[in-house]
């Protein structure tokens, strides 16, 4: 079979980096509203706890539990960002971060994790292109997304990159 022509290469690591822009773009750009209704609960829960407290006559067990799941639910969605980038970096390994291998050819993206076997991605099943920081977010069939840094491409420039990219994109729209 005759090898298609190599257009860009890139080698990004699933770093701290990596994985705090993952988690910062999810939680502050796609999905805000879960991280605000647990702080909303939160300062709710404390709001309920004053109130038992000082319409109460005493200070019982229950506005205990109130106040004590109110600040645990606040600090949870303060931190949430920290916690989250702790447990990737936990589950991809904290001594040598994971690295992607991305090959950009004329019809299809090579994407090699590790010393596993390349998988071959049409740009057809590339339903999105998000930026957030200095990374690119390539979200493939709607669930799997694959983190991109630009700026560790080895073969190509961003600019090419990031044209070659959008005109995929749109050729995807059209269809």
């Amino acid at each position: 079979m005759h090898e298609q022509r190599l257009l860009f290469e890139a080698r990004t690591a699933y770093d701290a980096g990596a994985y705090r822009a993952l988690v910062q773009m999810m939680l502050r750009k796609l999905r805000r509203w879960p991280r605000l209704a647990v702080m909303t609960l939160g300062f709710g829960t404390l709001a309920l706890a004053g109130y038992r407290l000082f319409s109460g006559s005493s200070f019982d067990l229950l506005c205990i539990l109130f106040l004590l799941f109110g600040n645990a639910l606040i600090l949870f969605s303060v931190f949430a960002e920290y916690f989250l980038v702790q447990m990737l970096l936990a589950e991809t390994g904290k001594s040598a971060p994971m690295v992607n291998c991305y090959r950009f050819r004329d019809d299809c993206l090579e994407v090699r994790s590790g010393n596993a076997a390349p998988e071959s991605i049409p740009y057809s099943r590339i339903t999105r292109i998000l930026e957030y920081g200095h990374y690119l977010f390539l979200f493939v069939d709607g669930r799997t997304s694959y983190i991109l840094d630009p700026r560790s491409l080895v073969r190509g420039s961003e600019a090419a990159l990031r044209t070659f990219l959008n005109e995929k994109l749109q050729e995807n729209l059209r269809r």
